[in-house]
């Protein structure tokens, strides 16, 4: 297996692996609550943190702020039995993304560039403007998420939940095809096999 081969492998590991927990959440909150939903969100994320650092033997700061957010907020939802602490957690991570692309690119460190620049290559202009629209989006997405927590039902803001990360993912395929063009001659490539 190629080293490239390899390290799709990874990557398709560690996207199912973020995404296991949520969808885990989805499924638990349809057949019983909000509260086993939240519990297993928080047995599944470091399960799920500690077999990507089992295979990649790195972390970065992303899932690990996560990973406190979601055993600090959930603990605090089980033990008050109140809901809004946990789907607060969701603003909170949104709005501490947005500060720290924000903060990087201030100081002169462009974190979306740390964690992908391995797998894309492109000037450091279209790297701040992806931070940028990233940051944007985040902020966005915190502002929303508060509108779904206050005014609709845990059902609503968990399938708000799975569109955002839904969004997110068509999103950053969306900038990383305007933005690289190493990018756009692979899937031209991947087209023309077919």
């Amino acid at each position: 297996m190629s080293e490239q081969n390899k390290k799709e492998d990874v990557d398709n590991i560690k996207l199912i692996l973020e995404l296991l927990p949520l969808v885990a959440f989805f499924i638990i909150l349809k057949i019983a609550n909000f509260f086993w939903a939240t519990l297993a969100i928080m047995i599944l994320t470091p399960i799920a943190i500690g077999y990507e650092w089992y295979k990649t033997k790195t972390l970065s700061i992303p899932p690990l702020i996560t990973l406190i957010l979601v055993l600090v907020f959930g603990a605090i939802t089980l033990f008050t039995k109140d809901s809004s602490f946990f789907q607060f957690k969701t603003t909170l991570l949104y709005l501490l993304f947005s500060l720290l692309l924000m903060g990087g690119l201030l100081f002169k460190k462009n974190f979306i560039k740390m964690l992908m620049d391995k797998q894309l290559n492109m000037p450091d202009a279209h790297w701040d403007k992806l931070t940028i629209r990233l940051t944007l989006l985040f902020v966005v997405f915190a502002i929303a998420n508060e509108f779904v927590r206050r005014f609709f039902s845990e059902g609503s803001w968990a399938v708000f939940k799975i569109a955002i990360a839904i969004i997110l993912m068509i999103f950053m395929i969306g900038q990383i095809y305007l933005l690289s063009p190493d990018f756009r001659e692979l899937m031209e490539k991947e087209k023309n096999k077919d």
